[in-house]
């Protein structure tokens, strides 16, 4: 809805409250992780080391889980359509000492699956609703819409760096 909400601003200034509930709805979860991971988690850490840590990785975090968004979409559609899948496993190389390399033994195609190009395109997408709302001075999308560009070209580079490899 963001991207279509872009180009109404006018009508979205209407409707702003739906993206209070948003960040609200985001500050409860960071309360939640910060609660988790900095207080509770490590406490004979470094308070300091562990406070740059949370900030640094709960944008990432939150990014990738909110592009992640698409997987969870087709799993829940192949489930409704009754479709069977594979397994897929994390990839294991069987690496036993260092003569083994990983390059040796791999699971993984040549071809770029349609899903990974989807990311790509997504990714693509909100940059350039990121730069629209620059332009057009419609900022309110914006830490959502950066956040998701980071997050579908995060995984893109992944699916891209396990089929070059």
């Amino acid at each position: 809805m963001s991207l279509a909400l872009l180009w109404f601003k006018e009508q979205f200034m209407a409707v702003s409250g739906i993206l209070s509930w948003f960040m609200g709805g985001m500050a409860i979860v960071g309360s939640v992780y910060y609660t988790a991971n900095v207080l509770r988690a490590w406490p004979e850490q470094n308070r300091l080391w562990m406070h740059l840590k949370f900030l640094v990785l709960f944008p990432v975090f939150i990014s990738v889980s909110m592009a992640l968004s698409l997987h969870n979409a087709v799993a829940v559609l192949d489930g409704y359509l009754g479709r069977k899948t594979d397994f897929v496993r994390t990839p294991k190389y069987g690496i036993t000492n260092r003569k083994n390399r990983p390059t040796r033994r791999t699971y993984f195609s040549g071809k770029m699956d349609l899903i990974a190009v989807c990311e790509l395109a997504l990714g693509l997408t909100f940059a350039a609703a990121s730069v629209a709302g620059i332009l057009y001075g419609n900022n309110q999308f914006m830490s959502i819409h950066v956040m998701l560009t980071a997050g579908y070209f995060t995984l893109f580079g992944y699916a891209l760096k396990s089929k070059l490899s």
